[in-house]
């Protein structure tokens, strides 16, 4: 993940020794923290997109009532 730049350096990671390429200090905590506002983010993110296909089929339903399709007793 601190690779990928999905860890900040200062906020979830530091160098123990200040310089680059020495040891690494995870803070767990804020990891956690950021893992868990991408995870609501990325649900709601789905949701949203769930719902918009929904919609959309629901909209390519053709409805028809009653009088275009059935008579009426006594027409």
């Amino acid at each position: 993940m601190r690779r990928d730049g999905r860890l900040s350096p200062g906020d979830h990671y530091i160098f123990a020794t200040g310089n680059l390429g020495g040891p690494v200090v995870y803070d767990i905590d804020a990891i956690r923290k950021t893992l868990a506002e991408r995870t609501i983010a990325a649900v709601r993110k789905h949701e949203t997109q769930r719902k918009a296909e929904l919609e959309r089929r629901l909209g390519l339903i053709e409805t028809y009532g009653e009088e275009d399709h059935l008579k009426k007793e006594g027409e």
